[in-house]
């Protein structure tokens, strides 16, 4: 951050109690989407559900327990699996006895099968815990003499906490003894928002009862936080709004702007002819694009001649449809990647807009 010239937009730092895995969230798997300008597919057609984790193939069954290959699991995960019939299935593990795993069901588990954990029991416990926390890293520095005692705190921001107390104070009998005691309290900042990273002290050690140097590191904490308070200034948002010139001047129906909000912000970027979006219209004709995608039918089922040598006998147009029975005709422009959607024989919007 430093190199772009960029400041955090907070203080401190978090310390996650868990390893974050994006395989561990609810997906339908991933995609880089053409980010490496690579055709691949992206589309499943077995599920509309998580899957969650691949963990291993099934290496061996019995009458209750199944065996897999190299990893294992634990008890209280949910699995889910193709069958046979390739329809997702799935069980729940009730215990784990060194390698061998006894689900509430077998059924549909065979060997080859491939296991995947849509449910992680540990580590669902470890979210449940809540440990995750943010520290404000502090220095502290204690000045000792014979009739006087300081401790500072100070944070990355140079805020300063300080307390004071005079008194009589004495030599130790045991200089590294000592030393690791006031170093082991003053580091004691408990359930605050601080973390104590570094200790300096400015003079010869002398004894310093605990009761007297706990009551020193909480007055201290207690008036960095106050410090802090006070220091903070609020940035708040301007309501000067700039618009910047659009390149386009003339938008269609493809802008999708819907409402007088949308319109004006267009003409304030110097759009001089706006259409409006084909919801007002209610009808759609067979011309309207109705969708401009870079994912393609003809790829996903292995028929563009572009990537694919086959010799399946289709026929075109496709022909899709929906849940209100509304036919429409997906038109591929090979030489881009594109594909158009388009209504069939138009489509009536029944929403209210």
């Amino acid at each position: 951050m430093a190199e772009l010239n960029l400041d955090k937009s907070s203080a401190g730092i978090s310390y996650p109690d868990f390893t974050p895995d994006v395989n561990k969230s609810f997906n339908r798997g991933f995609t880089d989407f053409f980010t490496d300008g690579v055709r691949k597919n992206f589309c499943s057609f077995n599920y509309v559900k998580s899957i969650g984790e691949y963990i291993d193939e099934v290496k061996q069954t019995g009458n209750n327990y199944f065996i897999l290959k190299k990893n294992s699991l634990n008890k209280g995960d949910g699995i889910c699996f193709f069958d046979k019939n390739d329809e997702l299935c799935g069980t729940k593990i009730i215990n784990v006895i060194e390698n061998k795993i006894f689900p509430f069901s077998m059924q549909g588990i065979k060997r080859n099968i491939k296991i995947f954990r849509n449910y992680n029991n540990i580590f669902n416990k470890q979210l449940l815990n809540k440990d995750t926390c943010r520290k404000i890293l502090i220095k502290a520095v204690l000045t000792l003499s014979k009739n006087n005692l300081t401790l500072k705190f100070i944070d990355n921001e140079n805020n300063v906490g300080q307390a004071c107390l005079e008194g009589f104070f004495v030599h130790p009998e045991n200089p590294d003894m000592a030393f690791n005691i006031i170093k082991e309290n003053i580091s004691k900042t408990g359930g605050t928002e601080f973390e104590v990273i570094n200790i300096h002290i400015n003079s010869d050690l002398f004894f310093i009862p605990l009761s007297i140097l706990n009551n020193l590191r909480r007055e201290a904490i207690a008036k960095l936080r106050e410090k802090r308070k006070k220091s903070l200034i609020r940035q708040k948002r301007k309501k000067e709004i700039t618009y910047s010139e659009y390149p386009i001047k003339i938008l269609d129906y493809k802008a999708n702007i819907l409402n007088s909000s949308a319109e004006n912000f267009y003409k304030n970027c110097g759009v001089k002819l706006i259409q409006k979006s084909i919801e007002k219209s209610k009808i759609i004709n067979n011309k309207i694009d109705l969708m401009t995608t870079k994912h393609c039918i003809k790829y996903t089922l292995g028929l563009c001649n572009k990537y694919f040598k086959n010799d399946k006998n289709y026929s075109e147009p496709f022909i899709l449809s929906d849940e209100n029975n509304n036919l429409y005709i997906p038109d591929f422009d090979c030489k881009d990647c594109i594909m158009y959607i388009r209504a069939k024989n138009g489509v009536k919007i029944c929403n209210n807009i």
